[in-house]
């Protein structure tokens, strides 16, 4: 299960860099991405989303997995909001040490 919430914590984190004025919030320093680099962000956040969903699934079944998986995908997408609107430079510094924390401890 902590995989699936790292998928969709990262998943989130690209569907919303995906959105030009996000991405604006996220790196202010930068210029307006390409449409390229756009459709990259979309297409890993829902890999990232749909990879989510498979942990979920062999981790609790079918049934109740969708359901953990909904609710979950609701308060990481309630926390990313809240990242957005209050602190939208830390966004990014989360997901990555999120990141490399999955990595070390070799989740």
């Amino acid at each position: 299960m902590i995989w699936a919430l790292i998928f969709m914590f990262v998943g989130v984190i690209a569907l919303s860099s995906s959105m030009k004025r996000h991405f604006k919030q996220c790196y202010p320093q930068r210029k307006m991405p390409s449409l390229r680099l756009l459709f990259i962000f979309r297409m890993s956040g829902y890999l990232s989303l749909f990879i989510s969903i498979y942990f979920c699934i062999i981790a609790q079944g079918v049934g109740l997995g969708l359901v953990v998986w909904f609710g979950a995908v609701t308060v990481v997408t309630l926390v990313q909001a809240m990242l957005l609107s209050y602190r939208p430079k830390w966004i990014i510094s989360i997901g990555t040490i999120v990141l490399f924390c999955a990595a070390y401890t070799g989740i």
